[in-house]
């Protein structure tokens, strides 16, 4: 029962990060560019993971792509209305609501992640779907490393023109 609190926070930790990098990337010249290249990196992770078929990529992928777009659909509507940054001078009533709003944007993500689950077994068998949810973190994981490695590295300075 600890290990999957442990869990729950971490994912919860990692969802909160990426939220803030997001919404960070937003602004910047490019990140339209490197979220395809991530999105297109993915693809070909899950791919790889779950030994896809052509016929099983053919129905898998549309499915796969509503369930992203719904659940970008969720995350943005909790930022839309509660900033990342925001919550280092609320007021305690301002804070139980978001409190209340985080743990709503939680439910919803998981009750999506139920609907899918059997949306995603009409297209693929049940172990591929577990794979699935295993590809998803891993890749995680590598995104996470590689954010990481990327901010160790010193930047270079520019030449002068």
């Amino acid at each position: 029962m600890k290990t999957i609190k442990i869990f729950c926070m971490m994912i919860t930790a990692i969802i909160m990060l990426s939220q803030n990098r997001i919404v960070a990337q937003e602004n910047e010249p490019g990140a339209e560019a490197k979220k395809e290249k991530i999105e297109a990196q993915k693809i070909a992770y899950i791919t790889t993971q779950l030994k896809l078929t052509a016929d099983e990529s053919k129905t898998f992928w549309p499915v796969y792509n509503e369930y992203e777009t719904k659940k970008e659909t969720i995350r943005k509507d909790f930022r839309k209305n509660y900033k990342p940054n925001a919550t280092d001078s609320i007021s305690e009533a301002k804070a139980k609501e978001l409190i209340t709003a985080q743990l709503k944007m939680e439910q919803d993500l998981l009750d999506l992640k139920k609907e899918y689950a059997v949306k995603f077994q009409s297209v693929l068998t049940a172990s591929k779907v577990i794979k699935l949810q295993r590809a998803e973190n891993d890749f995680k994981k590598v995104l996470l490393k590689m954010l990481k490695d990327s901010q160790k590295k010193p930047s270079k300075p520019e030449k002068p023109e």
